[in-house]
């Protein structure tokens, strides 16, 4: 299991987690038995009602999301905080623009960019599909954005 682009793993033993999209043959939620960290953002996770390959394979795809107040107090805002600066480029549209803080939305975070070119912050959502990597020593955020987004 790997962490969010961006952000750290932290799951840990004892949270209850949810897996989304829900599947038909599969849980919806379950509690965390064993974490065996096997690189910064990433781990072998066990939870309780998924003890065999085949209630795994149900759960190919899905996300495996905690509620927020689950989590150690200060991961969430130091991680969001420590990306203030950062430069982010697109793959076709190139810089965009600087992260200037994050909002927080129901569905995800977005991302306040101020553009390159100056104007209004563009709200970027901070999405897996769009994150392709994080340059910490360049202070980068490299994004694959739907085509037109940045026009907006």
């Amino acid at each position: 299991m790997r962490a969010s682009a961006g952000l750290p793993f932290l799951f840990s033993e004892g949270q209850t987690v949810h897996f989304v999209p829900p599947r038909l043959e599969a849980p919806r939620q379950a509690r965390v038995v064993r974490v065996a960290q096997t690189g910064p953002d990433s781990a072998v996770v066990s939870f309780d009602l998924v003890s065999t390959w085949e209630d795994a394979l149900e759960l190919e795809g899905c996300c495996c999301l905690a509620a927020r107040a689950d989590l150690p107090g200060e991961a969430l805002a130091a991680t969001e905080g420590s990306l203030v600066g950062y430069a982010v480029v697109d793959a076709e549209a190139g810089r965009v623009g600087v992260i200037e803080g994050f909002v927080e939305n129901p569905a995800h975070p977005l991302a306040a960019v101020v553009p390159a070119g100056g104007g209004d912050a563009l709200l970027v959502p901070w999405v897996d599909d769009f994150l392709a990597s994080i340059d910490d020593e360049t202070r980068t955020v490299f994004v694959r954005l739907p085509r037109g987004l940045v026009d907006l």
